[in-house]
């Protein structure tokens, strides 16, 4: 466990009851579809103080927004 990852408890019960990542690319190759199958086995670990994360694309114009993946977490 890391430095930081001790510090949950105090975190925990502060302003925040839980804690989102967005990790955001704007890589034009990288598509909504070939980011699904790359990440479809994937997981975060060893994260205690993450309850969500997810992978923001850029915008898409045959989907008509910025889509998302929601990555899962592992504890």
């Amino acid at each position: 466990m890391s430095a930081k990852d001790g510090r949950r408890p105090s975190l925990k019960g502060g302003p925040y009851a839980k804690y989102f990542v967005v990790v955001h690319t704007d890589e034009p190759l990288l598509t909504f579809e070939s980011a699904s199958l790359w990440l479809n086995d994937f997981a975060i670990a060893g994260a205690p103080n993450i309850d969500r994360a997810f992978l923001l694309l850029s915008y898409e114009p045959k989907v008509g927004y910025c889509p998302y993946i929601e990555l899962r977490i592992d504890a």
